[in-house]
């Protein structure tokens, strides 16, 4: 993601004025993330395919993930000087609000209920459970030990 390339033919701010085209320049070009995301969402590949019988079928991969309510990131790349580029902050710190959970054995079977946690100022940290239209309180434990899918945390703060 971070690798440099060579894009050609661009012109420079002070070059853009003049009418030649001999004044195109190449430049190196580089993305580079310097700060985490306001929310993180991370996708657990829970499914395979496969080739059976010569059709293509869907595997459920039942891998426990172990999730934390409180999560320190640091963005580190190996290609980049931090110091050379401004605003860096290589860490924050993010806090677990939301799970989405498949329950079933494939693909083509089962069902998804999320887990969303309540973390207002002064309310505590409260979890709920969301199937279809059926809402009800769970405890942090039950809802961190969901098979998670897709599991969401915001932004807490960047130390």
């Amino acid at each position: 993601f971070s690798q440099e390339c060579f894009v050609e033919g661009l012109n420079c701010d002070s070059c853009s004025n003049k009418k030649s085209d001999s004044t195109k320049r190449g430049a190196r070009l580089r993305e580079v993330i310097t700060h985490g995301p306001r929310i993180l969402c991370i996708h657990f590949k829970r499914f395979k395919m496969k080739f059976e019988n010569g059709l293509v079928v869907g595997e459920k991969d039942d891998t426990t993930v172990e999730l934390r309510v409180k999560e320190k990131v640091k963005l580190e790349d190996p290609n980049t000087d931090e110091r050379k580029i401004r605003n860096w902050n290589a860490f924050a710190e993010y806090e677990l609000f939301g799970i989405i959970s498949h329950c079933g054995k494939s693909l083509e079977s089962g069902h998804y209920i999320s887990f969303v946690s309540n973390s207002d100022p002064g309310s505590g940290n409260h979890w709920f459970m969301a199937s279809d239209e059926d809402v009800k309180p769970v405890s942090a434990a039950n809802a961190l030990a969901a098979q998670v899918y897709i599991a969401f945390y915001r932004r807490l703060s960047e130390a």
